[in-house]
């Protein structure tokens, strides 16, 4: 068998090291949410003016139902969300944040900002801007020949 990894594998680890290093600045704000929990959020306060439901939420994060429901089901415990029943249909519910949550969204979205900034410039770093552009490309063309 061939010593190489395989690039799945390396993708893998890419993205497990970069959500180790999301936590790690999270924690350092000592904000109590993991990376996927702030990913929801930001998600629910950049899109304050549609109506979201979890389903939506599995598409947007590539992610399973199951993964998700917990995200959410943490979200709602720590009174970070809001479930709220639509009128059309009882089974699907709109995630709303609480009023809380979005002012201190608003409050540490800068921080926020920059610790993606700086997690990307670790990732990038020896790359130049026309490798930059290119890595995204090919990394976009990847996901969407994946789907």
């Amino acid at each position: 068998m061939n010593n190489q990894i395989h690039l799945s594998a390396l993708i893998k680890q890419l993205n497990t090291s970069i959500e180790k290093q999301l936590d790690k600045q999270l924690e350092s704000h000592q904000t109590g949410f993991t990376s996927a929990q702030v990913q929801v959020i930001a998600y629910l306060f950049e899109h304050q003016d549609k109506v979201i439901y979890q389903k939506d939420l599995e598409h947007v994060m590539n992610l399973s139902r199951p993964t998700i429901n917990g995200i959410v089901k943490r979200l709602i415990a720590k009174g970070t969300v809001k479930l709220v029943p639509n009128p059309n249909d009882r089974r699907s519910k709109q995630l709303i944040l609480s009023d809380t949550t979005k002012e201190e969204a608003q409050k540490h979205q800068k921080e926020f900002e920059n610790d993606i900034r700086t997690i990307e410039k670790k990732l990038t770093a020896g790359l130049s801007t026309n490798e930059v552009k290119k890595f995204k490309y090919y990394l976009n063309h990847c996901l969407n020949n994946i789907k």
